[in-house]
């Protein structure tokens, strides 16, 4: 294809490139799941995502627009009429989240963005993925026990909706969780934005410790008996975590990566 078509094919080899792109196509198929595992399925949602994150697997035009600014305003929309100002924190997270998945694999991989000249976007890797990761970080750690009064958490809705207080052992691996995740934004804007040397330590070894911040956080989700084990979670903090590894590993790799 050339470089005006509608669409570009990416090839699937074996290559940090793909599995980037894969974890990218991921996140849009859990995306896709949660709206299908509710207790009312949204098909009509699961369908919007899936065709959405095609169609950023296959760069179509405007798709990344859509998703990093369309969907988001209709959250603050649908949060505005619900009264909910609350949930406009979560359209900010959410924002971050689809713009870092949007833009970040083609960033690192040097695919061409429309309103971005190269040199721009290269420069734009570093506090694009720091917004990504603090966003990442916040979601699986931090975020809803904040939301719920600092030491609860809730699964499911309505009449199906359970809520546990969180003892010791679980709140202190919230607080490892988000220790881990902040140690890793801090060693890469060390290694990555600020081109400083921390030993061996690489910008992509911050996207790994970034990553176990927010798998500590799934692990303490899954010791809490009263709570129905879902493996959406897993699979989106897999994706996520290849898109926080593999962005950094591409954008920043030198000759003894």
């Amino acid at each position: 294809m050339g470089n005006n078509s509608f669409y570009k094919m990416p090839e699937i080899e074996m290559s940090a490139e793909s599995a980037l792109r894969i974890a990218q196509l991921g996140l849009f198929a859990t995306f896709a799941y949660f709206a299908l595992a509710e207790e009312e399925p949204d098909f009509m949602g699961a369908l919007v995502f899936s065709l959405l994150g095609l169609g950023t697997f296959l760069s179509v035009r405007f798709v990344r627009e859509i998703l990093s600014f369309g969907i988001p305003a209709v959250i603050v929309i649908f949060s505005i009429l619900d009264g909910d100002l609350g949930f406009l924190v979560w359209a900010f997270i959410t924002t971050i989240i689809i713009a870092g998945v949007c833009y970040l694999p083609d960033m690192a991989t040097g695919v061409k963005i429309s309103w971005m000249d190269e040199d721009t976007s290269r420069r734009a890797i570093g506090p694009m993925w720091i917004l990504f990761a603090i966003a990442a970080i916040f979601m699986f750690t931090v975020g809803d026990v904040m939301e719920q009064g600092g030491d609860q958490l809730t699964q499911g809705e309505g009449e199906d909706m359970i809520t546990v207080t969180l003892d010791s052992t679980q709140m202190n691996m919230v607080y490892a969780g988000t220790t881990m995740g902040v140690l890793g934004i801090v060693a890469f804007l060390f290694t990555a934005s600020l081109e400083l040397s921390i030993g061996p330590i690489r910008p992509w070894h911050a996207g790994v410790m970034a990553s176990g911040g927010g798998w500590i956080g799934i692990a303490m989700v899954n010791t809490i008996e009263e709570f129905t084990f879902d493996i959406g979670d897993s699979l989106f903090m897999l994706c996520l975590s290849g898109i926080l590894t593999l962005v950094p590993w591409l954008a920043y790799k030198t000759s003894n990566t």
